[in-house]
């Protein structure tokens, strides 16, 4: 409780760099970590030995808790030079270090089978293995196109006659597909460039020049073998939001790899944010999408964590402001959304989907359970689960865990200079997320459990 009530005084969340710095001179570098593990690191994360790592989680199992497992990439040190200049191999070889490092993450989850039989998930960003520049480039790319495609259907049928393989997917799949995007942009400045000047139609789309080509190569190749590893090691990958300047492109990758991979499972997840306006249509049209093209629809439903950054991009760039207007509007769309998920998992059968509510809110978890039980979902499956992260809202967890509900604690693991870093941008992206003591203890365990005991009782 200590260390949610300190998360909770604005003034040390404002000022939490200096104090960390202060504590550290004070302390030593050795004590200083030493009283973050008993604090802050280890409220929240665990150390990076794979050994500290499996010993978190078979404890969680124990309290009917599931695994879930993020490697924390340390901050991009050195991405700049002297001069000021980009300094590419140094941020290149961070890239590839969190993909290495994420690819060992799955070795370490796949040994939780000697403990547990439910599937452990790999949580991971895709920031985290090319630059955001060129995720908000193709989104960019993506929305222009799709504009120019709302009316200039001949677009798409030029391009299956170039490229027929391509004809057997309809014309709104295609529009979804990341792929299609990048072809058609190369068709696009193809033809531009054949007849010396831009057509009225497509003069406004932006080129992807061969430097973006090659890295969106290294990025699908990267996600492409962890997607692989995901499906070899029985486990499930779940790629996380992030802002909505670069989400388009994120969609996009995702639903490219689970039309790969989720061919008879959902092995590759998304991640919705029901902050935002535009989440229940995006999940309307994505499940649309995994059933008219044959592959397994697998998400996690969040609230989301980048509002304060959304809502000041908004006003500074003075455009629509892309957040729910109020808390109790995220709410309900968290209530649309999950009233949608759970008829789809009923209406498509056992196998066919994976969603996970992943929610701190007691209400939105016992009205998740309630939509259940009215369907009559068997939750033994492991089509529906619920998530929190370690370390937080433990009372729902361990309760959720203790009744058979199927629920997992997102570990973040790290060292802990890096993993400080990791929290000390949460803490200020999201504090509401970590400063909620009051929370927890509004609702006892014993009140808790009794709600959700009735509920199992009838499902």
């Amino acid at each position: 409780m200590l260390v949610f009530g300190l998360c909770s005084i604005d003034y040390l969340v404002d000022n939490q760099t200096k104090i960390l710095k202060l504590t550290r001179n004070i302390f030593g570098k050795k004590l200083f970590a030493l009283l973050m593990e008993w604090t802050f690191f280890g409220q929240f994360m665990v150390r990076e030995e794979e050994g500290k790592i499996l010993e978190g989680l078979r404890k969680l199992n124990e309290r009917g808790i599931s695994p879930m497992l993020a490697y924390t990439a340390p901050e991009l040190h050195g991405s700049v030079d002297g001069d000021g200049a980009s300094n590419e191999p140094a941020k290149e070889q961070w890239y590839l270090n969190n993909f290495n490092s994420v690819l060992k993450s799955f070795h370490i989850a796949a040994k939780c089978y000697s403990f547990t039989k439910t599937r452990p998930i790999i949580t991971t960003k895709v920031t985290f293995f090319v630059d955001h520049s060129l995720l908000v480039l193709l989104s960019s790319v993506i929305q222009q196109q799709n504009a120019l495609l709302l009316h200039n259907n001949q677009l798409v049928d030029s391009f299956i006659s170039k490229n027929p393989t391509w004809n057997t997917r309809s014309k709104e799949s295609l529009k979804n597909d990341l792929i299609f995007h990048v072809e058609l942009n190369k068709m696009i400045h193809s033809e531009r460039y054949e007849n010396h000047s831009p057509t009225k139609e497509n003069e406004d789309v932006v080129k992807l020049q061969d430097a973006h080509l090659n890295l969106f190569e290294k990025l699908r190749g990267r996600m492409d073998k962890l997607c692989l590893t995901a499906q070899q090691t029985n486990l499930s990958l779940n790629f996380d939001a992030e802002q909505t300047y670069l989400q388009t492109a994120i969609e996009m990758l995702c639903i490219h790899f689970q039309r790969l991979y989720n061919e008879c499972a959902p092995v590759v997840l998304n991640t919705y944010q029901c902050y935002l306006k535009r989440t229940g249509d995006v999940i309307e049209n994505h499940v649309t999408l995994a059933k008219q093209d044959g592959f397994c629809f697998g998400g996690k439903i969040v609230r989301g964590a980048y509002i304060d950054e959304e809502r000041r991009l908004a006003k500074e760039k003075q455009t629509v402001d892309p957040v729910n207007p109020t808390y109790a509007a995220t709410t309900s769309m968290y209530q649309r959304v999950s009233e949608f998920l759970i008829n789809q998992v009923k209406c498509q059968g056992e196998g066919r989907m994976r969603v996970i509510f992943a929610t701190h809110n007691e209400d939105s978890v016992t009205d998740v359970l309630n939509r259940l039980r009215e369907k009559e979902i068997n939750m033994d499956v492991g089509d529906v689960s619920f998530a929190q992260l370690y370390g937080t809202r433990d009372f729902i967890s361990y309760t959720l865990g203790s009744l058979g509900y199927p629920v997992s604690k997102m570990v973040h693991y790290s060292n802990p200079v890096d993993g400080l870093a990791y929290l000390s941008r949460r803490l200020t992206e999201n504090r509401s997320g970590l400063a909620s003591p009051e929370i927890e203890r509004r609702l006892p365990v014993v009140e808790l459990k009794r709600r959700l005991f009735e509920r199992r009782k009838n499902i």
